[in-house]
């Protein structure tokens, strides 16, 4: 799993050499974050010279970071992450370290996320539903698209069923599309 915050962007306290598994960065200023805690999972971050007009850009994946008297000890560093190359990188340079989106957190969580989609009718007259589902667990989470939004409606979900209770009775039939998600 990926560790992402917000807002990361901070710079190095010394040099990195191109086979570094641990990289030193100091701790951000306000409004900026320090890159997060892994705790073991995986984090990432973009070594980026000049950040206007970069010369050189890298993608690094880290599993630690520990705070050691005034700076940040990334550890566990993946140097060259993401067909990006490993290279040496000097404090006075204008390095900085930033935090962004990258195209394997994207896929990581595409792979690990499922979506259901069930078409529920309500018919003239009723007002609770129940369905089953497929997915290997009760949902973390459910996106309902209500035809008749007017009505007020409750939803319930297990390992295998989801309900929907309608708060009063449909002159006529109701389409509700159900969309049902697990992250794995």
């Amino acid at each position: 799993m990926f560790v992402i915050d917000n807002n990361v962007r901070t710079t190095l306290t010394s040099a990195v050499g191109v086979s570094d598994t641990s990289i030193n960065v100091a701790t951000a200023s306000t409004p900026w974050n320090t890159p997060p805690d892994p705790n073991g999972d995986d984090g990432v971050i973009v070594l980026v010279n000049w950040t206007s007009t970069p010369v050189k850009i890298e993608i690094v994946h880290y599993t630690g970071a520990t705070y050691d008297t005034d700076h940040w000890v990334l550890s566990g560093c993946t140097r060259g992450a993401e067909s990006s190359s490993a290279q040496a990188w000097t404090t006075g340079e204008g390095a900085e370290v930033i935090g962004g989106l990258t195209i394997a957190q994207l896929a990581h969580l595409w792979d690990k996320t499922r979506v259901q989609m069930q078409e529920l009718v309500f018919t003239s007259g009723a007002t609770s539903r129940t369905f089953s589902h497929n997915l290997p667990a009760a949902p973390d989470g459910v996106f309902l698209n209500i035809q008749d939004a007017y009505y007020g409606y409750a939803h319930t979900f297990t390992t295998s069923e989801f309900s929907v209770t309608l708060n009063s009775s449909p002159p006529g039939d109701v389409d509700i599309q159900a969309w049902l998600v697990i992250n794995e």
